[in-house]
């Protein structure tokens, strides 16, 4: 990848208004001259002041406001829209270093067969110290996410906060899996799971920082004040995960894991225990899901999976 590879920066959105300004003025100020910003918000109206900015930046910034629902469906209109032979994701809430762009650009040139990456990402609290295979997966389901290390490494999942890739990648193992529900948990290991197994490596780049300012109505805000709802979401989506794949020899450990996790959170937080058959529901109905995309799919080795709707969306100019 050349020294002049051209970004889209793609930023889904959804009724932010302060942080989401930040992080554009925070993305303007690159030294990287080649990118473009693409915009998806999926909120009712779009502000004056956010109006204002899109028409003071035209040769940047591509703003599109559409009706429906998803953090997967918004990245994947995103893609779709996208010009630049690196496509960038980044959360609506973070702020970034002048060279952060470049350091992306630069992670490709370690390796050919590097085809994703994301880079350090830090929140108020955060410890500090380097953290062997920071993002990963375990085999009983346990997802992984420590993108506060110091040390760079090759890893097997990515974070959301900030993650790259080759778009021809990304147009031979698929797009983001849009089946997955709530807050799309699980999403970054399974499209970083379709990219090792085409060939590909992963990469953490701890040579520039992101700082993160979660929302009040972000995925932690929402885990405080619906928990047993969060964990069905996040049961079913992990066990789509797991059945589309045919990894059934995971199954029993990933079960168990669910049910101590579970378990935990019963006690500590002192939920009803109505909440297991609440939170056990997302386990089983994650299966009966994966199981149906696997029939649908089957016939292709890593899954090919835009099935957007039919969207209504609109292009805001300012």
């Amino acid at each position: 990848m050349s020294a002049q590879s051209f970004i889209s920066v793609i930023i889904p959105t959804y009724n932010r208004e302060k942080c989401l300004l930040d992080t554009l003025h925070s993305i303007l100020q690159q030294t990287y001259p080649q990118f473009e910003i693409i915009v998806i918000d999926q909120s009712e109206n779009i502000s004056e002041e956010k109006k204002k900015l899109i028409k003071s930046e035209p040769n940047k910034i591509r703003y599109f406001q559409t009706e429906d629902r998803g953090r997967s469906l918004a990245k994947n209109y995103g893609i779709l829209q996208a010009k630049g032979d690196l496509i960038l994701f980044c959360d609506d809430d973070i702020l970034v270093d002048a060279g952060f762009l470049e350091t992306h650009v630069n992670i490709y040139k370690i390796d050919p067969l590097i085809a994703a990456a994301s880079c350090r990402l830090v929140e108020e609290g955060d410890p500090s110290g380097a953290i062997e295979s920071p993002l990963r997966t375990t085999a009983y389901g346990k997802l992984v996410n420590k993108p506060w290390s110091t040390t760079s490494s090759y890893v097997s999942s990515l974070n959301g906060g900030n993650m790259s890739f080759k778009k021809e990648v990304l147009n031979k193992v698929g797009f983001f899996e849009e089946y997955f529900e709530g807050t799309s948990m699980v999403e970054e290991p399974d499209v970083a799971y379709r990219v090792i197994k085409s060939g590909y490596k992963i990469y953490f780049c701890a040579d520039t920082t992101v700082r993160h300012f979660p929302q009040y109505n972000g995925n932690v805000a929402y885990m405080r004040e619906k928990r047993a709802e969060w964990f069905y979401y996040y049961f079913y989506n992990l066990l789509i995960f797991y059945t589309k794949y045919k990894r059934t020899i995971n199954l029993p450990i990933v079960f168990i894991y669910t049910l101590l996790v579970c378990t935990k959170h019963i006690i500590i937080y002192k939920m009803p225990l109505t909440s297991y058959g609440k939170m056990f529901k997302g386990f089983f109905g994650g299966i009966r899901k994966g199981k149906q995309i696997y029939e649908q799919e089957k016939a292709m080795p890593y899954f090919s999976n835009y099935r957007s709707p039919k969207q209504k969306i609109k292009q805001i100019h300012g």
